[in-house]
């Protein structure tokens, strides 16, 4: 039986995007505390300017458990 993983990529293939990934979100926030400090960091240092959503969601990308409580793993991809 194919994996959700196998059909995602699949699928983000077919429809072209760049680039595309999947993680653990357990495992990747043992190791994304580091990268979060920087990012508060960067953000305090008003480098976001005019991109109000950076700090908007600022606390879902220290943890996007916080914004859907059941996540297990994130899938991303990138435009064409």
């Amino acid at each position: 039986m194919t994996n959700l993983y196998s059909l995602l990529s699949n699928e983000a293939g077919n429809l072209d995007f760049l680039t595309f990934g999947g993680v653990d979100i357990e495992i990747t926030l043992k190791t994304y505390s580091s990268h979060y400090q920087k990012y508060t960091d960067w953000i305090a240092a008003g480098y976001a300017g005019e991109m109000q959503y950076l700090i908007k969601r600022q606390i879902t990308r220290e943890d996007p458990r916080k914004l859907f409580p059941e996540s297990k793993s994130i899938f991303c991809v990138a435009e064409k």
